[in-house]
């Protein structure tokens, strides 16, 4: 059994190398082998902010109301290791990006046993 000081541990580990999120406009469900957004968006990329609680991690992307716009964001994943490794990606119904509009997308990582 793990105790909870060695999940907080994991949490600890995966907070510290959380970077940056990004969208993109793909529409494939995300499989265990995806490396990338399907279809990125270049100006997206932004830094992530975390807070932990428990055995939680909870991420935060901002994409900005000049970032984006005239796409449909429909998926978004936050790296860690230097932008280099994929933590999550998720694919979402689409949101029509225009200027008047500012996306923040949070994520909740919990770590249990299991």
């Amino acid at each position: 059994m793990y105790p909870d000081i060695a999940l907080q541990r994991t949490r600890d580990l995966i907070d510290t190398d959380l970077e940056n999120g990004q969208a993109g406009t793909g529409t494939t469900l995300p499989t265990t082998t995806d490396t990338a957004l399907e279809t990125p968006i270049a100006n997206t990329e932004n830094a992530l902010t975390s807070t932990t609680s428990g055995q939680s991690v909870q991420t935060t992307l901002v994409i900005l109301s000049a970032q984006g716009n005239s796409s449909t964001l429909t998926e978004y994943v936050d790296f860690v290791n230097a932008g280099t490794t994929i933590l999550n990606r998720i694919v979402v119904t689409g949101i029509a990006k225009t200027a008047a509009k500012e996306i923040t997308k949070i994520t909740t990582y919990t770590y249990n046993r299991g």
